[in-house]
């Protein structure tokens, strides 16, 4: 029974580090893809921030550039044809300005959610490739488990023949440790007399 006992222990320990090992691994995945997730979070952070300061440039510029317009507007009405061609050259390069505005914003959306798309692909892929190498994992591990009960019940027949072997010379160690005992205590007793025998011999001196 010690020996089933034993053999069941070594089972649960191994069974026990296998479960700590793909824990771990699958801790160590998900921390990685936490980080991830995490830099990509910051990215688009990044990209907004950038986005934010750029278009307010843009319209702080815009609005100069208005202002200017208008204050040249003023000016054309008392002045040449050749200032108010002037003032028109502005309105016009204005305009190009807000379409070139326009169409950098665009192209930064259109940018942004290309990156979106991009990471939030990334990151299944890195999530479908955990799963798998996970299955693959606990696949094995229980694998390995059942070769390694296999193994431990072969042992445990090979022990319950050998104990039965030793069940059968029990009862001659029986009598053998038996005949062992008497022959001591028999051996004891004599000593014990001779050593009265000399103390009474030694005392009559």
């Amino acid at each position: 029974m010690e020996i089933f006992g034993v053999a069941l222990t070594v089972i649960s320990l191994i069974l026990a580090y296998q479960a700590w090992q793909n824990g771990k691994l699958m801790k160590q995945m998900h921390v990685e893809s936490m980080a991830m997730i995490k830099s990509i979070k910051e990215l688009n952070e990044a990209i907004k921030e950038d986005m934010r300061i750029s278009s307010q440039e843009t319209r702080a510029l815009l609005e100069r550039m208005e202002r200017s317009s208008q204050e040249t507007r003023a000016l054309i009405e008392s002045t040449s044809e050749g200032t108010r061609a002037l003032i028109e050259r502005m309105e016009k390069s204005s305009e190009e300005m807000r379409a070139l505005f326009d169409e950098r914003m665009e192209r930064s959306s259109q940018e942004t959610r290309a990156l979106i798309e991009k990471s939030s692909e990334d990151t299944r892929a890195l999530i479908e490739r955990t799963s798998e190498e996970t299955r693959a994992l606990i696949e094995r591990s229980s694998q390995e488990t059942r070769a390694l009960i296999e193994r431990m019940e072969r042992s445990s027949e090979e022990m319950r023949a050998l104990l039965e072997r030793i069940q059968k010379g029990q009862e001659e160690a029986r009598r053998e440790m038996a005949s062992a005992i008497k022959y001591i205590a028999e051996l004891i007793v004599a000593d014990g007399e001779r050593t009265r025998e000399l103390l009474r011999a030694r005392g009559q001196v």
